[in-house]
């Protein structure tokens, strides 16, 4: 067993179930900003393995406009052209074939140039350890201080080549302003589905930065620290 097996032991003992409060869609403003420092050029598959409603997947098909470069995405809560249905963590080795567009899984595929993603907080190691085996550069968005802790360690066997700070706190979703409501829904949802009281877009007391594993050389950036 290598380093990286024994640390997912370590760091992931016991697998923590997917949840529907998992689903926090990443905002535009934030996902432009980052798929602006890629050389998109050089990308020849994409792959999201929690796609969401589309916030990065979509971005990044707008980027990729040759019929030759191939987007791939996987949700685990609907399907749709280009989707896989799926838990992204219960899916056998993923890889890519220009020549079989369609085929995604299997051996003697080729890896994904690049993986972008915002990953369920308490799962983003798994997610990280299998992008790494299935593309080339990954990168994550994941509040500042996600590696410390018990994530150190695994960090220091697989170091980030970048890390984007968000200059400013995001917003996910919108809350119910009624105390004794905890309802949450999209962003710009004005009236709370469950009790008709105001909602507002939430910023969310962390921090929060892309974290990337360049090994394809994509970013147009050189400096391993940067701020958008």
């Amino acid at each position: 067993m290598g380093d990286r097996d024994s640390m997912t032991e370590q760091t992931d003992k016991k697998r923590t179930k997917r949840r529907a409060s998992d689903d926090y869609p990443t905002p535009g403003p934030v996902v432009d900003a980052f798929l602006d420092r890629i050389d998109w050029f050089r990308v020849r598959s994409f792959l999201e393995p929690c796609a969401g409603d589309g916030a990065i997947i979509d971005r990044a098909a707008a980027r990729m406009t040759s019929p030759r470069q191939l987007v791939r995405g996987v949700e685990l809560r609907h399907g749709g052209p280009g989707f896989i249905r799926a838990d992204y963590l219960e899916l056998p080795q993923l890889g890519v074939s220009l020549e079989h567009p369609h085929t995604i899984a299997g051996p003697h595929l080729d890896a994904f140039d690049l993986a972008i993603t915002n990953p369920p907080f308490n799962l983003a190691g798994q997610f990280l350890e299998k992008l790494l085996r299935e593309c080339v550069t990954v990168c994550l968005l994941l509040r500042a201080s996600w590696p410390a802790g018990p994530r150190s360690a695994l960090l220091r066997l697989i170091p980030p080549t970048h890390v984007y700070y968000l200059e400013s706190r995001p917003a996910f979703v919108a809350t119910c302003q009624r105390k004794s409501c905890d309802a949450s829904a999209p962003l710009g949802t004005r009236e709370c589905p469950e009790c008709g009281d105001r909602m507002r877009d939430t910023t969310y007391m962390h921090e929060y930065a892309w974290f990337c594993w360049d090994r394809a050389r994509l970013l147009n950036t050189r400096a391993p620290f940067n701020w958008i």
